[in-house]
């Protein structure tokens, strides 16, 4: 899922660079440097909902109805 999820977004920047030809010429680099921001926090969405995915098969196959949270004791 991950995997699947980060190809999408990395299709969707190349999109968004061949598409933007004149508004990097208006905008200057800065352009490029917003992709780029918007890539980075839409892989790490990806990866994380991978591992929530993965967190959720694990506990499953364990017989949990969820993923195991750790609680702090009181100190």
């Amino acid at each position: 899922m991950s995997v699947v999820l980060w190809l999408a977004f990395t299709a969707l920047l190349a999109l968004y660079l061949t598409a933007s030809g004149g508004f990097g010429a208006t905008y200057g680099p800065i352009a490029g440097t917003i992709g780029l921001l918007l890539w980075s926090f839409l892989s790490s969405l990806a990866l994380f909902l991978g591992l929530a995915l993965a967190a959720q098969l694990e506990a499953a196959r364990a017989g949990a109805p969820g993923p195991r949270v750790q609680r702090e004791a009181n100190v």
